[in-house]
């Protein structure tokens, strides 16, 4: 046998998997589902998508569950403006770039719900892609670009909402296990309990990884009672516990890539990360005439030990041990009420968001030295309280959204928010310095417009237009955070974190279509176009003068999405995604060029189709090219393509499936940088080869 050999067979199984065979029941992809469908995160009411004064895009969790995706985040690949970056190798706990905005894992410009409630870690604004089981996912619906005016702080690149209410009576059931001892177990379940309607779901997940010292467990419970559902009052109670622990394995010099992509620098092998979430929370609603008032109480707990090293050159590092608990509580409210007593349609809708969190954080020492050291150490040694103290958040915000059609093809929504934050940090021994406290406001409004410029026979089409404002706060760990850092002069150590620091500020314009046409009397087309520019100012960057975070950033965000879907008679479809972005820095000696780690050139398509004797099959391609390691531009980071498979075959009551994942093999990373001491040394973030595994499901 050839070496060329398993990429040839690798590409004829690929083409078999594209080809539709006899018509069997619809199985659509993962497709952007129909411009008739009603989606709520938009406007935070139900409105039709293709009514929308903004880009949104909704994923059906049946159609997620019949494809090559591994989890949610693997999923927002196939959504056009989202690009995943793959720190751990093997998919798990992926970090996105949205329209040109990326956190490197330490902050989120997304926004993300679960049914309507804030996901994002309280001192990261990090999001776990993991929480939510495919089995539990009834639908997404991904709302793209500024949404402050409604949803507030990090809602700049786009909100993500997850919803996992399911209809009665379903059990849904997954088991899987692969290549690096990955395995994994998830059922959701809706139906009675003790006379109410209730819906539960569990996952257990472990994996060795694809590298070395990339080890992860998982696993997590949610339920949902409805204490009374009557047509005109709800009450739920819903809680979630999740459990997860795994070691990161950092990323690689180049050199060391070459030798090997599985290893991992001896500098992280203490790396790992031990954490806990427990949520309950309350909502309601309830209908008064024509108005409808909604809203939720939620608590949280969040409990975690990290200990992660930074790398001060290309062969040393340092060490610390984080012991962090958090406690965060959130209350929203809002009315949804027929406008002024106009001569067309109107309605307003009026709300109020709140929080109040806790952040206590306490460094302890661990490890200093080379390589070497690190390779050579039998004993993990901790010692003594390096840094210590309490950040504290709270948070207020009102916002109202006014919306009339004065025609049935017209829809106009005028809206804003005023958000109000209150951050302060107590320091404890030894930590040394007096307590710091510091208040922010943000005004964010929001203007938009959609009209149906056609409505013929086997066509109907929507444009729209909207102008906005949107903020990002820094998150408390940018503000306070006491990780230090050894340095050769007093005080021997420094931190990089800067309590002074001033919230984001983004004007975004957009415009796009939704288009909606019968080609034949059986295959069917959807087009989505989206085009946008963002002008950042204030935002966060490093100062190499200070050595620690400061609002010097200015950036210019551009970009054109497209997405186009077919659906055709006997259950086939496909989609194709392309998304051209260019994030542009404004200032300073990087003037000019694009920031890093942003590509040019995102393209996710797909087919799915049936096949002979009930079976189904999916394949998927990810196409990413010109991103930059530097803000300097003086290295791209190679493009890259990956293709994922998906077969199909009912046996009895169960599917019986089995997926390739990275089917050709290639060797790739999603990221990369220059190291900060010595630039000659670039490091990356080696994603995983072919990778496979079979699996058995019920339901839906």
């Amino acid at each position: 046998m050839t070496r060329s050999t398993p990429r040839i067979a690798a590409a004829a199984f690929a083409a078999c998997l594209a080809v539709p065979a006899a018509a069997q029941e619809p199985a659509d992809s993962a497709r952007i589902v129909g411009l008739d469908a009603v989606v709520v995160t938009a406007d935070r009411a139900p409105a039709p998508l293709a009514t929308s004064t903004a880009s949104v895009s909704v994923l059906r969790g049946a159609e997620l569950r019949r494809l090559p995706v591994r989890s949610l985040g693997d999923a927002l690949r196939m959504v056009p403006g989202f690009s995943v970056i793959d720190f751990h190798g093997g998919g798990e706990d992926p970090k996105l770039t949205v329209r040109g905005f990326y956190g490197a894992g330490e902050a989120e410009y997304v926004t993300v719900l679960v049914d309507g409630k804030p996901l994002n870690a309280p001192h990261t604004g990090v999001a776990d892609w993991d929480l939510v089981p495919l089995a539990a996912i009834q639908s997404v619906e991904v709302l793209r670009g500024g949404a402050s005016s409604l949803y507030g702080d990090a809602a700049i690149g786009g909100v993500v909402n997850v919803i996992t209410r399911m209809p009665p009576g379903n059990v849904r059931a997954r088991a899987t296990a692969g290549d690096d001892g990955a395995r994994q177990y998830s059922m959701a379940v809706s139906g009675a309990l003790f006379g109410a309607r209730a819906q539960a779901w569990a996952t257990l997940s472990q994996t060795d990884g694809y590298r070395d010292h990339a080890n992860r467990d998982s696993h997590g419970l949610g339920l949902t009672v409805d204490v009374l559902d009557r047509p005109g009052a709800s009450l739920s109670i819903s809680g979630i516990s999740r459990s997860r622990d795994f070691d990161e394995p950092g990323p690689l010099a180049a050199t060391a890539l070459a030798e090997s992509r599985t290893q991992a620098s001896p500098l992280y092998r203490f790396d790992h990360t031990d954490e806990s979430l427990q949520r309950l929370s309350v909502d309601a609603s309830a209908r008064a005439g024509a108005a409808r008032v909604s809203g939720y109480v939620t608590g949280e707990t969040r409990d975690a030990r990290i200990v992660r090293t930074l790398a001060l050159a290309p062969d040393y590092g340092d060490t610390k041990l984080r012991v962090l608990d958090t406690r965060r509580l959130m209350a929203s409210a809002q009315v949804d009420a027929p406008g002024l007593p106009l001569a067309w349609d109107d309605r307003v809708t009026v709300g109020f968001d709140g929080s109040v969190g806790r952040m206590d954080s306490d460094y302890v020492t661990w490890m200093t030295g080379t390589a070497e050291n690190y390779r050579n150490a039998t004993d993990v040694y901790v010692g003594l309280l390096d840094e210590s103290g309490e950040a504290t958040r709270t948070a207020a915000a009102g916002f109202v959204r006014y919306e009339l059609q004065p025609s049935s093809r017209v829809r106009i929504s005028l809206g804003g928010r005023m958000d109000w934050l209150r951050d302060a940090f107590t320091p404890r021994a030894p930590t040394v310095g007096d307590r710091t406290e510091a208040e922010h406001t943000a005004w964010s409004p929001r203007a938009g417009v959609n009209v149906q410029y056609l409505r013929a026979a086997g066509h109907e089409g929507w444009a729209y237009a909207n102008v906005g404002r949107s903020f990002k706060a820094a998150t408390p760990d940018q503000l306070f955070d006491r990780r230090t850092i050894p340095v050769p002069f007093d005080p021997g150590k420094i931190t990089i974190s800067n309590p002074e620091l001033r919230p984001q500020y983004g004007v975004s314009y957009e415009a796009g279509a939704y288009h909606h046409a019968a080609l034949t009397p059986s295959l069917g087309a959807r087009v989505s176009l989206a085009a946008y520019q963002v002008d950042m100012r204030d935002e966060l960057d490093f100062d190499v003068q200070t050595f620690r975070y400061v609002n010097l950033g200015r950036s210019r965000h551009r970009g054109i999405e497209a997405a186009l879907n077919l659906d055709a008679a006997g259950g086939w479809g496909a989609f194709a995604n392309y998304t051209l972005q260019s994030a542009e820095s404004r200032f300073g000696e990087n003037r000019g060029n694009e920031l890093k780690a942003i590509p040019r050139h995102t393209l996710a398509g797909g087919v799915d189709a049936p096949l002979a004797w009930g079976a189904t099959a999916g394949v998927t391609v990810t196409d990413v090219r010109g991103a930059w390691v530097d803000d300097a531009n003086t290295l791209r980071l190679p493009g890259w393509t990956r293709v994922d498979a998906r077969l199909t075959v009912p046996v009895g009551g169960v599917r019986v499936w089995a997926e390739a994942f990275n089917l050709l093999d290639r060797a790739y990373s999603t990221t990369g940088f220059h190291d900060s001491v010595d630039p000659t040394v670039v490091y990356y973030f080696p994603a995983a080869g072919r990778t496979l595994q079979v699996g058995v499901s019920t339901g839906g």
